[in-house]
């Protein structure tokens, strides 16, 4: 059990850890064969420009799981009793949010596996690419509902002592 709450606590902080150091090798990479050895790497900013957009959908679920989202908290400033249900707005916002666009980003990843279309210069399946939005979403989608699974738990624990 140890082995699985370790893994929720920090799938995504593991696999954006690695994805900001392969962005920082690839671009390192085309940085120094391109004013060093005088050649640039055709590739190297396809790779970044990938690694990139996985790195932000993927950042989308761990910032849910931290609850560090970007807010505007006047409201909730000048009228501390409103932050609660503030929050819940919001979060009911961004979680159908998430359920909109994950359903428009599959109907998407759909259309490029059946039109086979492929990156310029690796030649990469695009649906791997736009994979990153129904993987990102799903995750949002999964913290979202974990988050109020947990408070929940939480709120019945408290009663029953």
């Amino acid at each position: 059990m140890k082995v699985l709450k370790w893994i929720d606590d920090h799938f995504e902080e593991v696999l954006l850890i690695i994805l900001m150091w392969a962005l920082v090798i690839v671009m390192t990479l085309g940085v120094v064969f391109r004013y060093v050895f005088r050649s640039s790497l055709s590739w190297s900013d396809e790779v970044c420009r990938y690694v990139f957009i996985w790195f932000t959908y993927l950042g989308l679920s761990y910032g849910v799981l931290k609850g560090a989202h970007t807010r505007i908290d006047i409201i909730e400033t000048l009228h501390p009793k409103l932050k609660k249900p503030l929050e819940y707005i919001g979060d009911a916002l961004f979680f159908a949010f998430s359920i909109f666009i994950l359903r428009h980003a599959y109907t998407t990843w759909v259309n490029l596996r059946l039109s086979n279309q492929t990156s310029p210069a690796m030649r990469l399946p695009m649906w791997i690419v736009y994979m990153s939005f129904m993987v990102g979403f799903t995750l949002v989608i999964i913290r979202f509902i974990e988050k109020y699974i947990k408070k929940l738990v939480a709120r019945r624990k408290g009663a029953q002592t």
